[in-house]
């Protein structure tokens, strides 16, 4: 199946911000990605295209463009034309992708026995044992969903920080 590039036009097929020839551009001396071959780069390209639509989609400002199409840009009640998907998101799409090829790009949380994702622990008062799941506290408590990638996550969170364009906060 060919990987359908989205134009700006809004098409209901669209699997990727960016075509494979444009990242091979961009990331002509990142070794991962001049490794790979034709079909792990267009997977790659699908993922971290998914990857920025979910991980995005409550900072992105206005609304889709169209209803029919496939992926969240373009948008109209932006500061980018309607017909456009905005450079950023072209770049953090291309460098997403090359670290999609190094491994997932969303994190599956490890559960313990009772089917979450906290530390067990068991405390003894005299005759009397009790053993629960609790969340351990400080840097990194939280169970994640997405990975940490720096230098795409910054260009993201940069380009659409929370509450931008009038949000209610």
């Amino acid at each position: 199946m060919a990987l359908v590039v989205e134009t700006g036009e809004g098409l209901a097929g669209a699997m990727s911000y960016v075509s494979v020839e444009d990242a091979d551009k961009f990331s002509a001396y990142r070794l991962t990605w001049t490794a790979a071959t034709q079909e792990q780069k267009e997977a790659a390209l699908v993922a971290a295209t998914q990857y920025i639509d979910i991980r995005f989609l409550r900072r992105f400002p206005g609304e889709r463009a169209k209803s029919t199409q496939g992926l969240e840009w373009p948008r109209t009640g932006t500061q980018w034309a309607k017909n456009v998907v905005p450079p950023v998101v072209i770049r953090a799409c291309t460098l997403y992708a090359v670290h999609a090829l190094s491994g997932p790009l969303f994190i599956v949380p490890k559960l313990n026995e009772s089917g979450t994702a906290g530390m067990v622990t068991e405390k003894t008062v005299g005759p009397i044992t009790k053993k629960f799941s609790a969340m351990a506290s400080g840097y990194g408590s939280r169970v994640e969903a997405f990975g940490q990638f720096p230098d795409a996550d910054m260009l993201m969170f940069t380009a659409f920080p929370i509450g931008c364009w009038g949000a209610i906060r």
